[in-house]
């Protein structure tokens, strides 16, 4: 895979999000200019989503985060040269999965505290077994599981109601931290996307990240703890 063609297929203006947000023009702006316009779009919408967090609203954020790294992974698997593999779950993924599919993750088992769903599970193999790991950690795809994982445990901080099953405190951070560090991510990353055009879409991903560290080491962790307690004192 050409760096140049992973990076198009990333950062290009293309994503189908659950982000709404207003498409810029930025043809005709600077790079500077650009650069500071991804950067203020991709805070904006990790504001949202931490405001869906501290709202109670995980589900919501995981679930705009999932579908986005969703439709990056399925683009990567393009560009390497997977395009049928890529179409056909593509197909399975807006048909019983994705969100603005009748059934959205609703389709999938919340309660199943590993995995989240075993089509992701074996999404998330089958795109290890195609693409190069050094892809796969470099663009955050390894992601995949970290939302198959984390998720049954981070939208249920009183554990399980249908299976009796329940986590203490620690464990329940050891999930939520990073599936809201991964949303964050994502979602930032996404609605940032959306409101860039080739050749002005680095400054997406440094934005984004720069979230993502913010959330994981600094918001989540007491978020967590507030979280839990709330749900369980």
């Amino acid at each position: 895979m050409k760096h140049q063609g992973i990076l198009k297929a990333l950062w290009v203006s293309t994503f189908v999000v659950a982000v709404p947000h207003a498409k810029a023009n930025l043809s005709l702006l600077s790079t500077k200019e650009a650069t500071f316009e991804q950067q203020k779009v991709s805070k904006a919408a990790a504001s949202r989503a931490e405001e869906d967090l501290r709202e109670g609203r995980i589900e919501r954020v995981s679930r705009q985060g999932l579908e986005v790294l969703v439709r990056a992974a399925l683009l990567v698997l393009r560009e390497d040269g997977h395009a049928s593999y890529a179409a056909r779950k593509e197909r399975e993924w807006n048909t019983s999965f994705s969100l603005y599919s009748s059934n959205g993750l609703g389709a999938l088992d919340l309660g199943d505290h590993a995995p989240l769903s075993q089509w992701v599970a074996g999404f998330s193999s089958g795109l290890e077994s195609r693409v190069d790991r050094k892809w796969l950690k470099l663009f955050n795809l390894y992601d995949l599981k970290i939302f198959n994982y984390g998720i049954p445990v981070a939208v249920r901080p009183g554990g399980d109601r249908r299976t009796g099953k329940a986590w203490g405190e620690k464990e329940y951070g050891l999930h939520f931290v990073p599936v809201s560090a991964a949303s964050i991510y994502w979602i930032s990353n996404g609605a940032c996307s959306l409101t860039v055009a080739p050749p002005f879409s680095l400054g997406c991903g440094v934005a984004a990240l720069l979230s993502r560290y913010g959330m994981e080491y600094l918001v989540a962790p007491g978020l967590s703890r507030a979280i839990y307690r709330q749900f369980n004192d």
